[in-house]
């Protein structure tokens, strides 16, 4: 199963937002990563061709926008937040195996690409920490405030 159509706030919206009690000071806050998100820009290069629907994730804050505004969430603002996946206190040949570990849990659970994007992924990391001895990968991410105007 792909978890680009488990992690899609659209999606999550959808069905959450009927089992919400919704009053006019109600606010609602999704954190997203960054549309330029180098952890998922990796991720995104390691599964180049393989059958992973990676939705970008402008697509996704846009669409959420539009159905937060469709239930009366007309106050929306973004925030843009830097993060770091720190893997620095993890030492050779680990460090490849635990980030690569850590970005595949978040991308597919799809057994037929499982063996092939994790192979990807470590080559990928491995290549990026050569260059990277701090074993640091940048993890911009939004905040999408949504406030029910009164």
């Amino acid at each position: 199963m792909d978890t680009a159509a488990q992690t899609n706030p659209e999606k999550i919206l959808q069905e959450t937002l009927p089992h919400l009690a919704l009053g006019n000071d109600s606010r609602i806050c999704i954190i997203l990563p960054a549309p330029d998100n180098e952890a998922l820009n990796i991720i995104r290069e390691a599964a180049f061709n393989l059958s992973i629907n990676m939705v970008h994730h402008g697509l996704l804050l846009k669409g959420t926008e539009e159905k937060l505004r469709s239930v009366g969430f007309n106050n929306i603002k973004y925030l843009e937040r830097q993060g770091i996946l720190s893997f620095e206190d993890v030492k050779e040949p680990e460090r490849v195996s635990i980030a690569a570990s850590l970005l595949f849990r978040v991308t597919s659970k799809d057994p037929e690409v499982t063996k092939e994007l994790e192979r990807r992924l470590a080559e990928s990391l491995k290549n990026r920490f050569l260059y990277n001895a701090s074993g640091e990968i940048m993890n911009q991410f939004v905040l999408l405030i949504a406030n029910r105007a009164p």
